[in-house]
């Protein structure tokens, strides 16, 4: 079982791939080329993307859409679609198709840890201060986008479900709140566990290397102006 190390080490590196792909995700862009939208495979109602064969559902974008809104709430919600998918949805897509079956055995146990705290049978050790997971406290920047909006609308000591970050699981309880003046300025700590599946020391850098050798494919050609122009040069597939 795997904890979440001292503040800001993991989540500050997921953290950091979402603001370095901030910048592409502001810009308007036209929609994307023929190359972009052609020979898409077949995929079930209500997936709006897909890298290589690996679906990106549109609910999996509007769900992070209410955490970026409290982050930029004088957005558009057509510009909110586009940061959820350019920091999260997308670099979470990509992060999946990297490492598969790494990806699938962090999950698996990720759920098992959930099952066992929501049924009250985890028998790991317990710190002198009651926790059992480690301990962190910041914002969204600190804590990562989805991780921080969830923080914010648990219940004080409620665990959550399993969060998936940019190359790792999250089951986490909301010890603490602290209102800002405003939503982006509210800080929570929190009590976690965290379960990677790609090295986190290195994941910027990999993840951000792993576009050119990834094909995104617009499933929904109502999304397609959603995506940056630089991301649609360099995720067609490309072999290094």
């Amino acid at each position: 079982m795997r904890r979440l190390p001292s503040p800001g080490a993991p989540l500050a590196a997921c953290t950091a791939v979402l603001l370095a792909l901030a910048l592409g995700a502001c810009q308007d862009d036209p929609p994307p080329t023929p190359d972009a939208t052609a020979s898409a495979p077949k995929f079930e109602p209500g997936v709006a993307f897909a890298v290589d064969n690996e679906p990106i559902h549109a609910y999996e974008v509007d769900r992070i859409t209410v955490y970026v809104e409290r982050i930029d709430p004088a957005a558009a919600p057509a510009h909110l679609r586009r940061l959820a998918l350019t920091n999260v949805a997308l670099p979470r897509a990509v992060a999946r198709v990297m490492a598969p079956q790494a990806h699938a055995m962090a999950k698996a146990e990720a759920q098992a840890l959930r099952e066992q705290l929501s049924s009250g049978s985890y028998a790991g050790p317990v710190g002198p201060d009651g926790t059992i997971g480690e301990v962190g406290e910041g914002g969204w920047s600190e804590l990562g986008i989805e991780p921080w909006g969830v923080a914010m609308d648990l219940a004080e000591g409620q665990w959550s479900d399993v969060i998936e970050e940019v190359g790792q699981f999250l089951v986490l309880r909301r010890l603490e709140r602290h209102d800002g003046p405003v939503p982006t300025a509210t800080r929570v700590k929190i009590e976690a566990f965290r379960f990677p599946w790609l090295p986190l020391e290195t994941l910027k850098a990999d993840v951000d290397a792993a576009y050119d050798s990834h094909r995104l494919v617009v499933v929904d050609p109502a999304w397609a102006d959603y995506v940056p122009t630089v991301t649609q040069h360099r995720m067609k597939g490309k072999k290094p």
